[in-house]
């Protein structure tokens, strides 16, 4: 499976096993042009963020951000930084592989307590 694949696949169960739940993907692993790279930069893409976000706050922690990789993919220096970046400012961040580790990881999560917020 491609991660692409993956992506498509993860997004399906997202929306089916957790319906009303916010959540957006990231672009990063698409194929563009230059000229359509460097619009995205100037827009506000930054290298390495994490594939897929939930803005559900769970068990002390703001949201959930998941780099998705295939079973033999490795993240790169840029999303571990983003992954330990966003672990040390409250945010549960996580690096999965394969679309089984993907769905245990936002499972698991999403059993947390939800995180009181102000409103």
């Amino acid at each position: 499976m491609k991660e692409q694949e993956l992506q498509e696949s993860f997004v399906k169960y997202i929306s089916l096993k957790y319906p009303g739940t916010r959540y957006c993907a990231t672009l990063g692993g698409i194929r563009t042009t230059m000229k359509q790279a460097i619009k995205a930069k100037k827009g506000g893409y930054v290298k390495g963020t994490p594939d897929i976000q939930v803005m559900s706050a769970r068990g002390g922690f703001f949201g959930l951000f998941i780099e998705l990789k295939t079973l033999k993919g490795r993240a790169t220096k840029h999303q571990k930084e983003w992954i330990n970046d966003l672990l040390a400012a409250g945010y549960y961040a996580e690096v999965c592989k394969g679309i089984d580790q993907s769905m245990d990881c936002l499972d698991s999560y999403m059993k947390l307590k939800q995180t009181k917020v102000c409103q």
